[in-house]
């Protein structure tokens, strides 16, 4: 048994609790939390899972869809003048976490264009998304 903490405003699954006893479990519950939901339930999954694949949507869980992250050409010459595109398919309007530092990505603008004049290494995450997850990626520029 599990409870699912989650984000009232968004469905998305802060914590995932586990303990020896449902009773234990139960008393992580906040009564009338007017900033997370609480949700029990017996589906067997990863924890890891809970937070990046599903959501909360109308008191249920909810498997978000996936998107892939995708970066052409990877690794790439580290010259100042190479690029690497990286792109999300199918395309949504969304965030990518570039080492640290959020790129939005929209209608408008659908593709990050990345270029390094010394050799680098880019981890790219989607920012969590009610309705979608993407596996992160590593880029080289060599």
């Amino acid at each position: 048994m599990a409870l699912l903490k989650y984000r009232l405003d968004t469905g998305l699954i802060d914590a995932v609790i586990q303990s020896s006893s449902l009773g234990l479990t139960q008393a992580q519950i906040v009564p009338d939390d007017p900033v997370y939901g609480y949700l029990l339930t017996d589906e067997g999954h990863d924890p890891r899972l809970w937070q990046t694949q599903y959501a909360i949507v109308d008191g249920e869980v909810s498997a978000k869809d996936a998107v892939t992250i995708t970066a052409i050409p990877n690794p790439f010459v580290a010259d100042a003048v190479a690029t690497c595109t990286v792109t999300v398919d199918p395309f949504v309007e969304c965030t990518l976490i570039v080492n640290g530092a959020p790129i939005a990505l929209t209608t408008g603008d659908p593709t990050l264009i990345l270029t390094s004049d010394v050799p680098a290494v880019f981890v790219i995450a989607l920012q969590a998304l009610a309705t979608t997850w993407a596996t992160p990626i590593t880029v080289e520029a060599t």
